[in-house]
């Protein structure tokens, strides 16, 4: 979000305090409001108890804190605005200490409580990075001396944008303590209220926000049925959510393992969908994106958005979609490593030859339908699938790249020129062996439990072309020759967010369970057509180990700098001379698998061996960023399409281009902020920072 789409909002409750606190104060209590306030008072008598500590981010007109301390709580409200604040202060009366008092329980019988406590905070949203990565001076900034047992929002992370809504999760996190509970309240559908105050709505479904926090460590405990609130002209659609904080939970993958344990193969090919799922996840987590509400309808036939329609049913089965050029580029690779050394060792060979001495990959007679487009540019390119990646992600086939060739080298364009239609015909037969194959049929066995309103309610998976997939390919190259071609014409991969929200948390140690459930059905089917390839030797195709080479383009950059003005490392400031470069992985290899120039940035030696497999702390990364930014810079002015293809593929939920733009190094920083946080959650990492202080 824009500074000033943030800023008009924040002005709009300025200008319009005693309006917006009226209103809240009469909620539910007028004939043209539609919500009982009894929605959210049920809930916080059940979670606020008395004595605990309660956070409220966001607090209006203080109706919320002041019932909550009747109950007997000690809360600090906050609120980015200070004339919200100013009228909830006059709201709670002269003395917002005093909150004894009786309330109903949830029986409905009248209850003493103990004397709770109000005060009132500004804090404005997201809160600044300092509170962010400290959560010792967030607390200080609030007031309090430990971590809050229950943190409440109502009716404001609707006013963030994607970015802005992971820094306030994150806050949570931090002052959230261990079994804390977070209990938020937002319309996930809003028809927003004019321009007349230019308040900004984002449309997060409720699966939005419950991958977001289950990211950071928390658990779905409540999610309420879809309530009509606001007025009754325009009412919008919320849902509320109850959070608690199980840092060392671990969820159990039933639906994946049971796609493999349950369901019936002939080809190993629903262990290289799960197996690239897994790696998407670990790879790209910020590259899903939750299907809002109305698509939701859409795909149900319905357009209707009242909470008495029936197709609001579909909300309990959220969805999620993830570019389906990723399965099919992961696809690609785990096939290549696979099936390259039998290539290139017998380039005189044919298919045939090939598929009987390799790994089988299916059962019986039968050949997999990519095999032709596959070997041949795994011979085109003697088995370096590093030199093909990079090919693509640099535009070495745009037209932009190969029109000078037709005069200056007429055979190495029409090299070129095959190069790119091959890639497009492997694309094409993979898509569609995905497609007719383990999304079709995968999860069968589970189908009846996980989906119970869609159209096809047979199937667990499902590809969906973009649904403006017209107007994003207008004016691009009719041949696809970019990633970006490729995730266009390939559309989404579309499934249950349960499963997507199961990967987050089981994937890092699913995806190497997986790969050796894959090598021993290869194996078997090996055995059966008389071959001796071991379930240990195909297991070391399917987890290769990093490619130097594919350092080589950074390092070379690196040198360069190193011996015209002078490089330094970027976690230490220590200078850098040829023998002490190492380059280091961001997210280390072990955790990504990813060699994007991204993700390698200039280190000394000795504080590399000391940061080893470990990811940087979200500190580090902040005061280290200006430093960051200079060495992406020095990769993107030598490297210019490989790094910015690279990085919008990476995270293609950040709002990253395939070309340089401006404010770049801002999205891609924040994409790499969110990816070391998920990555250190999934693993349960700790975080690193040098041991000699930072000159």
């Amino acid at each position: 979000m824009s500074e000033l789409t943030r800023n008009a909002t924040l002005a709009a409750y300025e200008a319009n305090a005693s309006t917006y606190c009226a209103r809240y104060e009469a909620l539910g209590t007028t004939a043209t409001e539609s919500r009982p306030p009894e929605a959210l008072e049920t809930l916080y008598r059940r979670w606020v108890l008395p004595g605990t500590n309660v956070l409220e981010l966001g607090c209006g007109s203080g109706r919320d804190a002041r019932f909550m301390a009747r109950l007997g709580a000690d809360v600090t409200a906050t609120d980015g605005s200070e004339a919200m604040l100013a009228e909830a202060k006059r709201l709670a009366g002269t003395d917002a200490t005093n909150c004894t008092g009786s309330t109903s329980n949830t029986t409905g019988t009248s209850a003493t409580t103990p004397p709770g406590s109000l005060r009132f905070v500004r804090l404005v949203l997201p809160p600044s990075e300092g509170l962010r990565v400290d959560p010792a001076a967030a607390l200080r900034a609030l007031g309090a001396t430990k971590p809050f047992d229950v943190v409440t929002s109502s009716g404001v992370l609707q006013h963030l944008d994607a970015s802005e809504l992971y820094e306030t999760a994150a806050f949570i996190a931090s002052v959230t303590g261990e079994k804390g509970i977070v209990l938020v309240s937002v319309p996930t559908e809003h028809p927003g209220d004019g321009s007349s105050t230019g308040r900004f709505y984002s449309d997060f479904p409720a699966a939005h926000y419950t991958s977001l926090f289950e990211r950071l460590g928390f658990s779905l405990v409540a999610l309420s049925d879809p309530i009509e609130a606001g007025p009754k002209a325009t009412p919008a659609l919320w849902r509320t959510m109850v959070f608690l904080r199980e840092t060392g939970r671990v969820r159990a993958g039933t639906s994946l393992f049971g796609i493999v344990e349950q369901d019936s193969k002939t080809a190993t090919y629903k262990f290289a969908l799960l197996k690239t799922l897994c790696d998407l996840n670990i790879r790209s987590s910020g590259g899903v994106r939750f299907l809002s509400d109305a698509e939701m309808r859409r795909i149900a036939g319905s357009t209707k958005s009242t909470a008495s329609d029936a197709t609001l049913r579909i909300l309990a089965d959220p969805r999620v979609a993830v570019p389906f050029y990723g399965i099919v580029e992961l696809w690609i690779e785990n096939y290549w490593r696979l099936y390259a050394p039998e290539v290139v060792g017998a380039p005189g060979n044919s298919d045939d030859e090939i598929l009987k001495a390799a790994p089988r990959q299916v059962g019986g007679n039968r050949r997999p339908g990519f095999v032709e487009p596959l070997f041949g540019l795994i011979r085109a390119y003697s088995g370096d699938l590093w030199r093909l990646k990079r090919d693509l992600y640099s535009g070495a086939w745009t037209d932009a790249a190969l029109l000078p060739l037709q005069r200056t080298d007429p055979a190495e364009h029409d090299r070129r020129v095959r190069l790119r239609a091959d890639y497009a015909k492997l694309v094409t037969t993979v898509a569609h062996t995905v497609k007719e194959g383990p999304v079709r049929y995968a999860g069968n066995s589970l189908s009846e439990k996980l989906l119970t309103v869609l159209s096809d309610a047979n199937r667990l998976f499902s590809v969906r072309p973009y649904e403006n997939v017209a107007n994003a390919r207008k004016g691009r190259a009719t041949k696809p020759a970019t990633p970006e071609d490729f995730r266009l014409r390939c559309g989404e991969l579309v499934f249950p967010a349960d499963l997507w929200r199961e990967l987050t948390a089981v994937a890092p140690w699913l995806t190497d369970s997986v790969a050796l459930g894959w090598a021993k059905l290869s194996h078997r089917f090996s055995e059966l057509s008389g071959s001796t390839h071991t379930s240990a030797a195909i297991l070391e195709r399917l987890i290769p180990e990093p490619d130097q080479r594919s350092t080589a383009l950074a390092r070379t950059v690196y040198l360069e700098r190193i011996r015209s003005e002078g490089l330094v490392c970027v976690w230490s400031e220590l200078p850098l001379t040829d023998r002490t470069l190492d380059v280091d992985h961001v997210i280390p290899w072990a955790k990504s698998r990813s060699n994007d120039l991204w993700n390698l940035l200039p280190a000394e030696s000795s504080v590399n061996r000391g940061k080893s497999d470990r990811l940087p702390s979200a500190a580090l990364l902040y005061e280290r960023r200006n430093r960051v930014f200079e060495d992406w810079t020095l990769l993107a002015d030598r490297y210019e399409a490989l790094f910015f293809a690279q990085a919008a593929s990476a995270f293609p939920a950040a709002g990253l281009s395939a070309v340089r733009e401006p404010r770049w190094t801002t999205k891609l920083f924040d994409a790499l902020l969110e990816a070391t946080d998920t990555v250190a959650l999934q693993y349960h990492a700790d975080r690193w920072r040098p041991s000699t202080p930072i000159s």
